[in-house]
């Protein structure tokens, strides 16, 4: 919220964890390192459940391996480790 010409941060809470750094790959299971678009470790920020699929898929935002900023994807929950709640920054204007 914007009061007296200054921006107020207004705090949230947000389902965040990483990209895992092993995952099998393929019919002969394949060891590969983090997803095509994230690094290993990678920290994401999940986005609320949206399909009936129980979960299996999740919308997240990260910052991706050959680009700066963020990009948002839809990755599969066995990608995904470390998971925790924190705080973040909701921003309005």
């Amino acid at each position: 919220m914007k009061e007296n010409g200054k921006i107020n941060y207004d705090w949230r809470w947000c389902l965040v964890g990483n990209i895992v750094d092993k995952r099998f790959y393929g019919e002969e299971h394949e060891i590969k390192s983090g997803i095509k678009l994230l690094s290993p470790g990678t920290k994401v920020y999940i986005a609320p459940h949206q399909w009936g699929d129980g979960g299996d898929k999740l919308v997240v935002l990260g910052k991706p391996r050959h680009k700066n900023g963020f990009i948002e994807c839809i990755i599969k929950r066995e990608q995904i480790c470390n998971w925790r709640l924190k705080k973040s920054i909701h921003l309005e204007f």
